[in-house]
């Protein structure tokens, strides 16, 4: 069972991190680690990395404090892949099969935003003016890829909960699309079940749109 995002500004924060990460999940952020995802989490930042080459290696789950610079968590994390220890050995747990790790943010150094970074950052924040809704709720809460070519879409519900909406990446069409952005459709009862992901209220399965 989620956590909700209760406070709007998490909600926010957690929305601008999503985004940023979508441009650093075609290639690898660091050597041999790639960007997996950010599910929503009430208590911090998550950020699923996987290290080592893609059919092996070794999946974390990076936890970071509310109130950091989105566009300055790919460089703490990438020294952090990199050999620089950023936590204790006992706050490494499993969450979902990832080893979960809680970094100490005091320990976490300032890293120059590259120019890239920068310009990321800045088409973000004149982006979101247009992608937030009418009320200014941010619809997509983050993202997470999943075993068998599958995407797990942490969405804001109407209610302000959370739902994990699971596609296809192959068959990730317009029609697909319009149904994860229809609440309409989503709010089917019978497309939900309990969710076993403690990123999500509800879990919906879109495998077989």
């Amino acid at each position: 069972m989620g956590e909700a995002l209760i406070a709007a500004e998490q909600r926010q924060e957690q929305a601008a991190l999503c985004r940023l990460l979508l441009h650093y999940t075609a290639s690898p952020f660091a050597p041999y680690a790639w960007m997996r995802g950010c599910p929503p989490w009430s208590q911090g930042l998550r950020v699923a990395v996987h290290c080592g080459e893609e059919a092996e290696g070794i999946d974390f789950l990076y936890e970071l404090p509310f109130g950091m610079l989105p566009a300055a968590i790919p460089g703490a994390l990438a020294q952090v892949v990199s050999g620089l220890q950023l936590y204790s050995s006992s706050k490494v747990k499993d969450v979902m099969g990832m080893n979960h790790v809680r970094l100490d943010v005091e320990k976490i150094p300032s890293v120059p935003l590259g120019e890239g970074a920068q310009a990321v950052e800045v088409l973000r924040q004149l982006a979101e003016v247009y992608e937030e809704g009418e009320e200014g709720e941010p619809f997509l809460l983050g993202f997470l890829m999943r075993p068998a070519h599958s995407l797990r879409l942490y969405v804001n519900s109407p209610e302000r909960k959370v739902w994990g909406v699971d596609v296809p990446l192959p068959r990730t069409g317009p029609g697909l699309l319009g149904a994860v952005q229809s609440p309409g459709y989503l709010n089917n009862p019978h497309l939900h079940r309990p969710s076993d992901d403690p990123h999500a209220d509800v879990l919906i399965d879109l495998s077989d749109y």
